[in-house]
């Protein structure tokens, strides 16, 4: 008999062959001594792959302990999903229902950029998607990712910027095809991995050193439903990263129909030049309806200022593009520091706007209450729109958007 047979012939006997009795802790290092043994003399004739499957069971969900599965692996973690299946019959059932997954609908939020809503297309590799359609509402776009191309798109403004990042292989994209494995290899990295019973779903907990994040499994579909993060000791180590890493997914649908269209880019779509004029909308920036273009840049700096005086979170968010980046715990940070007497004081222009290679610029200096001052040079866009002439701050010299 190999080595494999025997753990597997180990497991079942103990374990998986309808006990009369619940495992003990005698019981359990029993089997563990005896399991043990079998590795090391495994380890002795060849190498062996580390198990990445060190999982603590719970025992309101089955009476398999953490001995035994840290032995048995995928086969039991799987199999604990279905207490009235078998293990073979368990792994089967997931394989098969992965395999009918063609497309994916969910909703949540991400660190840095806020609530999202997703579609994803799949066609053979539940891994990885051939479409992905991403919305950003708070930014005002989408991200759209097929054979076709790779795309920022507006669907008010009609607006479409090409990227170079195709998201679609993206690691905050759950990949379903090996979802048991990867929580697996991430008990091995960052922690632990526990699995229990929650009303009509299983869940798989990953706890961390900084975090402890955990997915509800359908027990009829064995597929992920939700994904939440129940403890975060560094959530602005996560924002600062700034690229797309999920805090929490509400919820996960399968095999919807897709709306029509949405993964395509309409044909009469507005190729720009820069990704922050696909931001634009006409609700953001100033009206600069009869105004010079000196005028203008002078109007959005002085609003700027009283917003920012103010906390005005909405009228920020409205003229300058760049605090759409803001995450909401940045937000609370700053409502933290005016409560306990740090603000701006004063952001005031300190020579006239002048224009460079299409983009307006207003040399500013800001100055905060405690006699501090930092020097900023806002960059100004002019966009016609519905009728109307706007007015948008769309980064400048230091960062933000436009760089």
């Amino acid at each position: 008999m190999n080595n494999a047979e025997d753990i597997e012939k180990l497991v079942e006997k103990s374990y998986l062959n309808k006990l009369q009795v619940p495992a003990d802790a005698g019981m359990d290092g029993r089997i563990l001594d005896d399991a043990v043994t079998i590795m090391e003399e495994s380890r002795k004739t060849k190498l062996a792959k580390p198990n990445s499957w060190r999982i603590i069971m719970n025992s309101r969900v089955t009476k398999i302990s953490a001995a035994a599965v840290a032995v048995v692996g995928l086969m039991v973690a799987v199999s604990i999903l279905d207490k009235t299946a078998t293990p073979a019959y368990a792994v089967e059932q997931t394989i098969d229902a992965i395999k009918e997954v063609k497309t994916v609908h969910m909703a949540g939020e991400f660190y840095h950029q806020g609530q999202f809503e997703c579609w994803l297309r799949f066609d053979g590799d539940p891994d990885v998607p051939t479409h992905l359609w991403l919305s950003l509402p708070r930014i005002h776009l989408a991200v759209v990712c097929s054979p076709d191309g790779l795309f920022h798109y507006n669907k008010r403004t009609n607006y479409v910027f090409r990227i170079s990042q195709d998201q679609r292989g993206r690691t905050w994209i759950i990949k379903f095809g090996s979802f048991f494995k990867d929580a697996g290899e991430a008990a091995d990295k960052r922690g632990s991995v526990t699995i229990s019973h929650e009303d009509k779903s299983i869940a798989v907990r990953i706890h961390g050193p900084k975090r402890e994040q955990a997915f509800l499994v359908d027990t009829e579909t064995k597929l992920p439903i939700s994904f939440s993060t129940i403890r975060d000791d560094a959530p602005m180590e996560m924002i600062r990263r700034q690229q797309l890493t999920v805090r929490n997914i509400d919820w996960i649908r399968y095999n919807q129909e897709s709306p029509d269209g949405i993964f395509d880019i309409p044909g009469d779509a507005k190729f720009v030049q820069n990704r922050f004029d696909c931001w634009v909308d006409p609700d953001c920036g100033l009206a600069a309806d009869g105004m010079t273009r000196q005028e203008a840049c002078q109007a959005i700096v002085k609003e700027l200022r009283r917003a920012l005086v103010d906390l005005d979170i909405e009228t920020l968010c409205k003229l300058d593009l760049t605090f759409l980046e803001f995450a909401p715990e940045m937000w609370e940070q700053l409502r933290q520091m005016k409560e306990a007497g740090k603000r701006v004081d004063e952001f005031v222009a300190t020579d006239d706007p002048y224009e460079q290679d299409g983009l307006w610029y207003v040399p500013c200096e800001l100055r905060g209450n405690d006699g501090r001052t930092e020097v900023r040079t806002p960059m100004i866009k002019f966009y016609e729109m519905e009728g109307r002439t706007l007015c948008i701050i769309v980064g400048s010299k230091e960062g933000g958007v436009a760089d």
